[in-house]
């Protein structure tokens, strides 16, 4: 299968060491060589995607992309290991829709069995993925219930987790969901995630066993990392439940619900992120 990294920060900060560690998993310290992406969206809120066909740790346009010094705060990145549909550009992930006048971002980790919806005219497949049929499904439905007009958080949360508990039934389902201001996380199976805020110590890297030292150009302020394995080793991290849904914003939580509780977090009156 593959590995999700998600980022969401209060404010920019240069996401390179974490993307460096992480691309280490494709087809270094781990298997998933079969290709990789990155979306993000810079400080003018326009989405940029870069991704390729090759294994991420020696792919020398992952080089480039790490050379060119990631500075983000909202990025979701992918890692293949190819199961359905070939090793080609088009089957590489995130992929990208627009829904409420916004550009979102989607990328999966697990397979999907005997999982192919009836097509969609709004949202269509253009790859061989399972993943690029989940994502369209889900965009469809939210588009049939909700039309045109953005949900409340919670409502969009409460419904998001109808259909992708019901998708999961088909195999594994764990997958990032993100847009110019919003980052969910859904797990059926293996999502992990933490929060760094100030101050913070140096921050040990798994992968690479880099360490980013405390200095004023590594603060991370405020920020939400999900992951499908904890990225570093200094910080505590926590295991999403099966069927567990959450909404990440600025850096922080904001709401999750899971099949044992039914709970939103404080924080989930901000309803003018939306």
């Amino acid at each position: 299968m593959c590995e999700l990294l998600g980022i969401n920060s209060q404010h920019r900060f240069d996401t390179t060491p974490l993307l460096a560690d992480f691309f280490k998993r494709g087809g270094q310290t781990a298997d998933h060589a079969d290709g990789w992406g990155l979306a993000s969206f810079d400080r003018f809120d326009d989405l940029r995607i870069t991704k390729h066909e090759s294994a991420a740790a020696a792919c020398p346009h992952a080089r480039t992309v790490l050379q060119q010094r990631q500075l983000s705060d909202r990025l979701v990145a992918h890692i293949r290991k190819a199961t359905f549909g070939d090793r080609l550009t088009e089957n590489t992930q995130p992929f990208r829709r627009s829904l409420w006048g916004r550009d979102w971002v989607f990328a999966h980790n697990g397979d999907l069995y005997d999982f192919y919806p009836a097509s969609q005219s709004q949202y269509t497949v253009l790859g061989q993925t399972d993943s690029e049929r989940a994502f369209c499904l889900l965009f469809s439905t939210l588009l049939q219930k909700f039309d045109l007009f953005h949900p409340r958080l919670r409502t969009l949360l409460h419904f998001l987790k109808q259909q992708s508990d019901d998708i999961a039934h088909h195999g594994t389902f764990n997958y990032l969901l993100g847009n110019n201001q919003l980052l969910i996380a859904y797990a059926s199976t293996e999502l992990y995630w933490t929060h760094i805020a100030q101050p913070h110590q140096a921050i040990s890297l798994v992968d690479s066993r880099y360490v980013i030292p405390s200095l004023s150009g590594h603060h991370l302020n405020s920020t939400i990392i999900v992951a499908t394995r904890p990225l570093t080793s200094s910080e505590p991290w926590y295991p999403m439940g099966k069927g567990e849904i959450r909404l990440f914003s600025r850096g922080q939580p904001l709401i999750d619900i899971s099949c044992a509780r039914q709970h939103s977090q404080k924080w989930d009156t901000a309803e003018i992120l939306v």
